[in-house]
């Protein structure tokens, strides 16, 4: 399209990923609801399944003893995200100032980039470690062993690992850039804006460690 129009109406508008937000004269709550619930499920997905010491975090941390294993599946993820959503209205202000809804529609928009690197690290940790078994499972679907032996086509993964990490830090970056520029355009207060790098700081640690 762009070698083919005479007029030259076709243009490419490379900008930062923030500033389209940046423009908006009104903050969406739908999309601050699903940044909480995004940030909020990949933290509920991954923490309770967290191994530390040889234990499962989950089971560690049994604080519904007494429940029925199915509620207390869901009890434990449900409760990280009420937490997770409870931080984020205090980041914001509630119950102190009536500006509350004002601070936290927009903020909540800055986690995106975050929940985003978190999610995708979900897929790229299970790849790592199951993703050796794909070509040699074709291998054998296909009926190829007699001449193509697993070994050959078995990769070594591992070292991707190191992207997970680099995700979540370029994820937690975008966020915090993208906070600043809220505080700058005077759309959160000073006092908001750091509240919420806080915060946005201990899930960024949560995820490097729990990935």
């Amino acid at each position: 399209c762009l070698k083919s129009c005479p007029h030259r109406a076709v243009r490419v508008n490379a900008r930062l990923p923030w500033q389209g937000m940046l423009a908006r004269d009104k903050w969406e709550p739908s999309v601050a609801v699903f940044a909480i619930i995004f940030i909020g499920s990949v933290l509920a997905l991954k923490i309770p399944a967290w191994e530390y010491s040889g234990l499962v975090f989950g089971e560690r941390i049994d604080i519904f003893t007494g429940m029925a294993q199915p509620v207390r599946d869901m009890a434990f993820p449900l409760l990280i995200m009420v937490l997770v959503a409870a931080l984020m209205l205090l980041c914001s202000g509630f119950p102190w100032t009536k500006r509350w809804k004002q601070n936290l529609f927009p903020a909540c928009h800055a986690y995106l980039f975050l929940a985003f690197a978190g999610f995708l690290n979900i897929y790229l940790n299970e790849f790592v470690r199951n993703g050796h078994n794909l070509l040699p499972w074709i291998v054998a679907m296909c009926g190829l062993e007699k001449f193509i032996t697993p070994a050959w086509v078995t990769p070594e993964l591992r070292t991707l690992r190191m992207l997970i990490p680099l995700i979540t830090l370029a994820g937690s970056f975008l966020s915090f850039l993208m906070l600043r520029a809220l505080s700058r355009k005077n759309i959160l207060s000073r006092g908001v804006g750091m509240a919420h790098q806080a915060l946005m700081l201990v899930i960024s640690v949560v995820l490097i460690v729990i990935l």
